[in-house]
C-alpha cells in the first residue's frame, strides 16, 4: 500500500545510507535515485529486481543464505514474468487449484524420472519394445525409440527440461497457487 512518502523518507538515516551506497556499487547513481523515489517496499523490491540479471552470477558464489534466497526469487520473479507474458492468466483462470494441482503431479513426476537410473529408463524403454508385436505400428515403435534416444542422449528443450527447470516451475505452481488463494491471479502485467 502507497502512502505517498518515498522509501528513504521513512527509513533511518543509516539504513538509507546503507542502501544508497549498496544501490550505487549495484548499478550507478541514477539506479539509486529511482530506489530512493519509490513510493512503498514493494516497488523498490521490484525496480531491484527488474535490475538484477540471474544469469551473471551462481548461487553457489553467494556470500550467505539470505544472499541465495534473494537469488533464487530474482530467478523465479523473471521466469514467472516472462511464463505470463508468453501464456497469459487464462490457463490457470480456466484449470484453478485443480489445475494447478494436476500440473504439479506431473512436474513431480518428471523429477522422479530425471533423478531415475537412466539403466532402469533404459531397460523399461527395452521391455517395451519387446511387447511390441510385428503388428505395431510405426508411430508406436518411434515413441519408444524417441524415449531411448532421449535416455542415451539427453537434451534441453521443452520435452528434455532439465532438474533444475523442472524444480523452479514446481516452484512456480505453489506461488501461482498462493496467489490464486489470496484471489489475486490474472491482474496485467505493465
Amino acid at each position: 500500500m502507497s502512502t505517498g512518502n518515498s522509501i528513504m523518507e521513512v527509513l533511518p538515516d543509516e539504513q538509507v545510507e546503507d542502501l544508497m551506497e549498496q544501490d550505487k556499487r549495484i548499478s550507478g547513481n541514477e539506479f539509486a535515485g529511482e530506489v530512493a523515489g519509490a513510493t512503498d517496499y514493494i516497488q523498490a523490491v521490484r525496480l531491484l529486481f527488474d535490475k538484477i540479471n540471474p544469469n551473471e552470477y551462481r548461487l553457489k558464489d553467494l556470500d550467505n543464505f539470505q544472499s541465495v534466497m534473494v537469488g533464487v526469487f530474482a530467478r523465479q520473479y523473471h521466469l514467472m514474468i516472462g511464463k505470463q507474458r508468453d501464456y497469459g492468466p487464462e490457463n490457470i483462470t480456466k484449470a484453478g487449484l485443480r489445475g494447478i494441482v494436476t500440473r504439479t503431479q506431473d512436474k513431480l513426476e518428471r523429477v522422479k524420472t530425471l533423478l531415475g537410473d537412466p539403466d532402469d529408463q533404459i531397460k523399461k524403454v527395452q521391455k517395451e519394445l519387446d511387447g511390441l508385436d510385428d503388428e505395431a505400428s510405426a508411430a508406436e515403435m518411434a515413441q519408444a525409440l524417441m524415449r531411448l534416444n532421449g535416455i542415451v542422449y539427453p537434451q534441453r528443450g521443452v520435452t528434455d527440461e532439465n532438474i533444475e527447470d523442472t524444480l523452479l516451475d514446481l516452484a512456480d505452481y505453489g506461488m501461482i497457487a498462493y496467489i490464486v488463494r489470496m484471489d489475486a491471479w490474472g491482474k496485467e502485467i505493465d
